[in-house]
């Protein structure tokens, strides 16, 4: 027992002597550390090369999110017989969507429209979804979207001066070009003309009947827009024709609106 004791004190001493030393500064157990672990180098370097600005994106004049219900308000009250206000929603390709309205820029718009379809009709509000195809800025690209008062009915859109749509009245094989579009699509085709751009000219379709005859049907409405334009002396060489029938559409195929929107002709310029 006298041992355990002994050595209890001794410990107890020489606890207290270092912790007396390391308190009067005459050892220093951080400097000790440091000479037993390896610290990597820190490059404190500032950088003074500044990032190149973001490229200009045609979303940027977009309206903010929280305004959506101002600006619908604001368009339904100037709103004609005849006419809707379409909200459209840009998606990139490939963004992930599981839901059931076909692509996330369609859902995207029912959502923002979520608020001003519980005081309008239905039939005054018109969801789209447009997948961004001109190559230009995507960044943000899921916040942005547009709110248009149209024509239910109008025929000819330009959304940009990269991409033209053309609606179909509808669903039969033996629809014309309407001559209503012959001279914006005449005045537009002067312009590819002059700056020798291409053209890729896709043929959709809405979803009531079924995929190959889709498929034939927007290949017909295509070639019959490429034909406009050929007639009008745009080189057939420069021209991609394509079909994707009722693949891609931009709008809800459950209205008759949204079949309109889908049976259309969407034209690419390449510059």
């Amino acid at each position: 027992m006298k041992i355990l004791i002994s050595v209890l004190a001794f410990i107890w001493f020489l606890g207290w002597g270092f912790w007396f030393l390391y308190d009067k500064g005459h050892i220093n157990l951080t400097s000790s550390l440091e000479n037993q672990v390896a610290v990597s180098p820190i490059n404190d370097t500032i950088s003074t090369e500044l990032e190149p600005p973001p490229p200009p994106s045609f979303l940027k004049n977009h309206p903010p999110a929280d305004s959506i219900d101002a600006i619908i308000d604001s368009l339904m009250a100037k709103r004609k017989p005849g006419e809707a206000i379409q909200v459209i929603s840009f998606y990139k390709e490939g963004e992930p969507y599981t839901g059931m309205n076909e692509n996330p820029g369609i859902q995207r718009s029912i959502n923002l429209m979520a608020n001003a379809q519980k005081r309008y009709a239905s039939r005054v509000l018109q969801p789209m979804g447009l997948k961004l195809m001109e190559g230009k800025d995507t960044t943000g690209i899921s916040t942005y979207y547009q709110v248009v008062k149209v024509n239910k009915k109008s025929l000819f859109r330009i959304i940009n001066d990269q991409r033209v749509l053309v609606f179909f009245p509808f669903a039969s094989k033996n629809e014309k070009t309407s001559s209503k579009i012959s001279d914006p699509l005449d005045s537009l085709t002067n312009i590819w003309k002059a700056e020798k751009n291409h053209l890729i000219i896709t043929g959709y379709t809405d979803n009531s009947a079924d995929e190959t005859i889709n498929y034939n049907l927007g290949l017909e409405r295509a070639k019959s827009i490429q034909q406009r334009i050929v007639d009008n002396g745009f080189p057939e060489n420069k021209i991609t024709t394509l079909s994707r029938g009722e693949k891609d559409p931009i709008s809800i195929n459950t209205t008759s609106d949204g079949r309109y929107l889908n049976r259309r002709v969407e034209i690419l310029v390449d510059k």
